[in-house]
């Protein structure tokens, strides 16, 4: 039942930090974000309406940025960040280290 109350505060912390994730303006705007939701009144799953810290919103997003959302992409994405092995090329007039190997006595 522990594990329940977990995901459902999980969820409801994401909700609280979407509108954070790609916030769209000039430079500030984060913070004013951070700002108005700190001054809003949220409803907390199991103890109703509260207030979050500008420092516990700012928190939450910094775990969700590095802790759940970088993670997920380096493990989704891992093989598209791999660069291609390219075959070996060969200089077309260059022999092969095993051509042309032995001593040229004319």
């Amino acid at each position: 039942m522990q594990n329940e109350a977990g995901k459902e505060i999980a969820l409801w912390r994401y909700q609280v930090i979407a509108p954070l994730l790609a916030p769209d303006g000039p430079r500030g705007t984060l913070k004013r974000e951070i700002t108005r939701l700190s001054k809003r009144t949220h409803d907390h799953p199991l103890r109703g309406a509260i207030r979050i810290g500008y420092g516990t919103i700012e928190e939450w997003l910094y775990f969700y940025r590095t802790r759940v959302a970088l993670p997920w992409v380096a493990a989704n994405l891992a093989g598209a960040w791999q660069p291609r092995a390219s075959p070996v090329r060969r200089h077309p007039f260059r022999p092969s280290s095993t051509e042309g190997s032995g001593s040229n006595s004319g």
